[in-house]
């Protein structure tokens, strides 16, 4: 039985899912994000990057930044799409993209979204925000901002990690080229198979960027989501998914199309190691046969959800600037991802559970299947479960996972809550949705109690 509190899960896609599993009520609602002035066409933005290619897309970009200088659009107003994830800080949701700043979003008694405003926190943020900002509640230093020098030319960049003590940047060889990009017809972003990977790890309480180190991994790889960061002694552990190479459009889009092509684009679940002594570094996966993504953990564990400050980090997409905020990182046991099928289409068809004690090559300890090939999921979020009343939290995967499945036979929508610590195929509850829910969208859980704080003076 989950807490008897209401809740809500997020998906960026507009809409809500609210439930209150004690008394078997739920209910269901949509919004849209307002993102920009409706009337603007702001086709050609960063926002739709990636599916402009070739000369025609170089010039779709050259026209929208035209109108950008002729006054035609504001970019004051808001030029993304706010799609991409979300984040509950200062009293407020925040609907995030990287190609804009964070929207503040209202929900209503009537469980409906009202979008209140573009956010630049009192005018300090100046440019465009992560869509994977890390929320720490452990500490209250200032943060502060400043240029990262080592990283030489635009690159894109989706997510980082934090430690305790140490921040680290990942430098992929995803490169802004716009010459490749008119004379292959390809994409704005070009793929350097040939090149390292370089790790890039800061000190916390850092005021520039002249003591980072580098760590560099001679082959090419693109790190895309991060699962957590800790340290022992002057060893950095990194958990994080990665995969070889990477591409903004699908395979089965694009002309990567084809078997190898599909397992070369898959990530899977790797253990990275930073010996800030003798500057090695180490690489290694979890489980090498099993392709997945959309990590989660208990985040109350990790040290980084104690206090409502934020880690900020402009993407290397196209700026090199960085902000930076203190905050703690703890050892984890347990990591939930998302499992990729090896079909014809790049979709999400289990959930697994690694322990990070398991003796090597057995690390994974569970796998949900949502019950067959029909059925696809998406991103988990681990909800530990109430520490009142007779269900107090005895262990750290005493918790649920929450997510949503589409049946594509019936195309129908469910919300699904399963038993992290069982990870029993069987859901504790499921809740039919009325319209469906792309799946491959990030999800957040908010509870009640938050929700009641919700700061509405920007309305």
């Amino acid at each position: 039985m989950l807490q008897s509190k209401t809740n809500c899960c997020w998906s960026p896609y507009p809409l809500r899912a609210r439930y209150r599993i004690a008394s078997t009520v739920s209910s269901c609602a949509t919004g849209q994000i307002q993102c920009s002035d409706p009337r603007v066409d702001t086709t050609g933005s960063t926002g739709m990057i990636g599916e402009v290619k070739g000369f025609a897309g170089f010039l779709h970009v050259l026209l929208f930044a035209a109108k950008i200088r002729l006054g035609f659009v504001d970019p004051g107003k808001g030029i993304g799409t706010a799609n991409t994830s979300l984040v509950f800080h200062a009293q407020r949701l925040l609907a995030l993209q990287e190609s804009d700043m964070p929207y503040a979003v209202r929900v209503m008694c009537s469980g409906l979204l009202r979008t209140l405003s573009r956010q630049t926190f009192d005018e300090k943020l100046q440019h465009p925000f992560t869509a994977h900002p890390n929320v720490d509640l452990a500490t209250g230093n200032v943060t502060k901002d400043f240029p990262i020098h080592t990283i030489k030319e635009p690159i894109m960049m989706h997510d980082f990690a934090v430690a305790r003590s140490h921040v680290i940047f990942f430098e992929c060889p995803m490169i802004f080229d716009t010459v490749n990009m008119v004379e292959k017809n390809e994409g704005p972003f070009r793929w350097d198979a040939k090149r390292p990977t370089r790790f890039w790890v800061l000190q916390r309480n850092a005021t520039s960027s002249q003591d980072i180190c580098c760590f560099m991994y001679p082959q090419a790889m693109f790190v895309m989501h991060t699962a957590a960061a800790f340290e022992e002694a002057d060893v950095i552990y990194l958990y994080a998914s990665a995969q070889p190479r990477f591409q903004l459009v699908s395979p089965q889009k694009g002309r990567l199309g084809g078997p190898l092509s599909h397992s070369l684009w898959h990530p899977h679940l790797y253990e990275f190691t930073f010996n800030l002594t003798s500057g090695e570094m180490t690489r290694t996966a979890l489980a090498p046969g099993l392709s997945s993504d959309m990590p989660a953990i208990d985040r109350s564990l990790s040290g980084q959800l104690r206090r409502r400050q934020l880690v900020l980090q402009v993407p290397g997409m196209l700026a090199r600037r960085l902000l930076l905020e203190a905050g703690i990182g703890s050892r984890v046991r347990y990591i939930y991802t998302a499992t990729m099928s090896t079909g014809p289409l790049v979709c999400f068809d289990r959930l697994v559970k690694y322990d990070l004690e398991a003796p090597a090559g057995q690390k994974v300890v569970g796998l949900i299947d949502h019950g067959g090939p029909r059925y696809v999921g998406g991103e988990a979020f681990f909800v530990p479960r109430a520490d009142d009343g007779p269900f107090r939290k005895c262990g750290e995967d005493d918790g649920y996972l929450l997510t949503y499945v589409h049946d594509t036979k019936l195309d129908v929508s469910w919300f699904v809550v399963y038993n992290a610590c069982t990870f029993d195929c069987e859901p504790v509850a499921r809740v039919r949705l009325p319209q469906r829910v792309p799946y491959g969208f990030h999800c957040l859980h908010v509870p009640e109690k938050d929700l009641k704080t919700q700061d509405f003076s920007l309305a």
